[in-house]
């Protein structure tokens, strides 16, 4: 397989709060014995990249600052313009 170049996921920063929390939840809370071994080493990168960059993780406040994040999206979803 000829190598490609690296892809790029844009997110806006409520949006990684929140996959950064989901990722955090699915690998503690399920067994990943399901997955192949390269579906559970792409989750634990993007887990490791996504706390590499959000500064809150380690922060007192952070369970508020998810609820925060998912109450944008899910404005978002149901049609405010709260990720724009």
């Amino acid at each position: 397989m000829e190598q490609k170049k690296g892809v790029a996921i844009e997110l806006k920063y409520h949006e990684a709060l929140v996959l950064f929390e989901w990722l955090s939840n699915f690998i503690d809370d399920t067994e990943l014995e399901g997955l192949l071994p390269s579906e559970r080493r792409v989750l634990w990168d993007m887990q490791c990249v996504l706390e590499k960059n959000i500064d809150e993780v380690f922060s007192s406040s952070y369970g508020e600052l998810v609820e925060e994040a998912r109450k944008k999206v899910e404005e978002w979803e149901n049609g405010s313009e709260a990720c724009e």
